[in-house]
């Protein structure tokens, strides 16, 4: 069981949890040589806080005074090679980030509700943003089928989080998902494919879409549409990232309100 617990969460790429921590040390403790587990975290905030002191030396103090007033909200997976931070090269205060597996969005999450509302009622963000990436763990676990019973608690709320990529694997009527569904069937075999397969780069981008769609739909979107005319304007879009590569690419599904342009999305169209 836990042998199969292990694999699976492999698979996910689940990102730890938020660490957050106090380090009582004087100015002589050299974290490099530590033997604590967060030593290089220790070490990368050092070095941030030297780097920021340099390059905007009053950013920090200045939206500790005024607050935050970041301009997009981003939706993107747990995966730890995805910090939505480094790929934009975005300082504090650009992004309002939720993230979690498979970067999903439901109406019955009450956090990611609450995210959103804030986001466009409380900060009036411009741009929504969900963003997958390639070899996604989440979504790669739909290949898979899900194990017999009994499961333990663990297994039981990833398979519950796995279950609607499953479903749209299922159901996805586009072509390289439907050639790769095919062939899994008929070899018999239930394996993660390669990460340039293109049924799997394929089911990413169209996991992408229905979360963009899904968020398009939500009350909270539909309501600030309906009365945009006192609002700002929010757009929706949809992009993937290339692990491989670094590079961010559009998949061509933005949505904002009636009768607005979309404005452009200056990311390569993926091809």
């Amino acid at each position: 069981m836990y042998s199969k617990l292990h694999q699976l969460v492999q698979l996910l790429a689940l990102s730890s949890a938020a660490i957050r921590s106090v380090v009582a040390q004087d100015n002589t403790t050299d974290t490099t040589t530590s033997n604590s587990t967060l030593a290089a975290l220790a070490d990368g905030n050092a070095a941030f806080m030297a780097d920021i002191a340099t390059t905007d030396p009053g950013l920090l103090q200045n939206q500790t005074i005024q607050g935050q007033a970041p301009k997009y909200l981003y939706l993107g997976c747990s995966d730890s090679r995805v910090p939505e931070g480094t790929i934009f090269n975005a300082k504090p205060g650009t992004l309002l980030v939720q993230r979690n597996n498979g970067n999903l969005f439901y109406t019955i999450d009450a956090s990611l509700q609450a995210i959103l509302g804030s986001a466009v009622y409380g900060y009036n963000v411009t741009d929504i943003i969900v963003m997958g990436h390639y070899g996604c763990g989440a979504v790669g676990a739909a290949f898979v089928p899900p194990p017999p019973p009994p499961v333990d608690a663990a297994m039981a709320a990833i398979q519950n989080f796995v279950d609607p990529m499953r479903e749209l694997y299922r159901t996805s009527t586009r072509e390289e998902v439907v050639e790769l569904r095919d062939t899994l069937a008929q070899d018999g075999t239930a394996t993660l494919p390669g990460y340039d397969d293109p049924g799997f780069r394929a089911l990413v981008e169209e996991n992408v879409k229905a979360n963009v769609e899904r968020i398009a739909a939500s009350a909270i979107i539909q309501d600030h549409y309906y009365s945009f005319g006192e609002n700002q304007p929010v757009f929706i879009h949809g992009l993937v990232y290339d692990v491989s590569t670094g590079q961010v690419y559009n998949l061509g599904v933005s949505v904002g309100p009636d009768g607005v342009p979309i404005p452009e999305v200056p990311f390569p169209l993926v091809s």
